[in-house]
């Protein structure tokens, strides 16, 4: 063995190691005459808490949040064991992986979530906080109403009760089941130039996607005819026929 220290004391303190590498001590005592025999070796192996977990991120979903991350690049010199997770401060699980699911959150909330990892030391420092808001899509416009003034037709409706939890940006304008325009606010106008009967559905969409379709309503396009041709006539007896 390499000499480190020649403490005067039956103690000693090795310092600057390595945490997760053994090293292997053995302890000889000294005087005038020289030095004696050595002990029986022992060996150790310095650790500490791991590390904090890096690349905490979220992919939210209908009530629920899924976080992943990535483990420390230091484990403390022990295996970590398991991870804890907690919502808003307050420890909701632990796992062995490094992912975890939350189930019967509520749309629209904002959560911030961390993670830490532990091995026999304890518990390691936190990771960076993340916020994620479970959302799903949104509900279903009511009241859809389609009216027309010649050939202007005009669609109105009502916001849907739930937005899911995230902020409807825009509704979807069907005709005749064709993804036909999209508006920020709950109506509609255009010319229609097509003669004859169209039927009109409207979605609303929200950072999930589009939500159900409303209830269709329908309307006729028509013009006046155009003018008789080859008008004859043809007297009587007090009588005029028109053909």
């Amino acid at each position: 063995g390499v000499k480190v220290a020649s403490p005067t004391g039956t103690t000693y303190l090795s310092t600057g190691l390595t945490n997760g590498v053994s090293y292997s001590y053995a302890v000889a005592a000294a005087n005038s005459a020289g030095i004696g025999p050595s002990s029986a070796p022992v060996s150790a192996t310095p650790y500490t808490v791991p590390g904090a977990p890096t690349a905490l991120v979220a992919a939210v979903g209908n009530g629920k949040v899924v976080l992943v991350w990535n483990a420390p690049s230091s484990d403390g010199g022990l295996d970590i064991d398991h991870y804890a997770v907690y919502m808003n401060g307050v420890e909701v699980g632990q796992t062995t992986d490094t992912n975890f699911t939350m189930i019967d959150l509520t749309n629209g909330v904002i959560y911030q979530l961390t993670v830490a990892a532990h091995n026999s030391a304890g518990y390691g420092p936190l990771s960076s906080p993340l916020e994620a808001t479970p959302m799903t899509l949104p509900g279903v416009p009511t009241d859809l109403r389609v009216t027309r003034n010649d050939t202007q037709v005009t669609l109105t409706w009502n916001a849907p009760e739930d937005d899911g939890g995230s902020l409807i940006d825009h509704y979807v304008v069907y005709r005749d089941g064709d993804d036909f325009a999209h508006v920020i606010t709950t109506n509609y106008s255009y010319l229609e130039p097509s003669i004859g009967s169209h039927v009109y559905t409207v979605a609303a969409h929200n950072d999930a996607g589009v939500g159900n379709l409303s209830s269709p309503v329908s309307v006729i396009i028509s013009q006046a005819p155009s003018a008789p041709g080859d008008l004859q006539v043809i007297p009587g007896n007090c009588l005029v026929l028109l053909t």
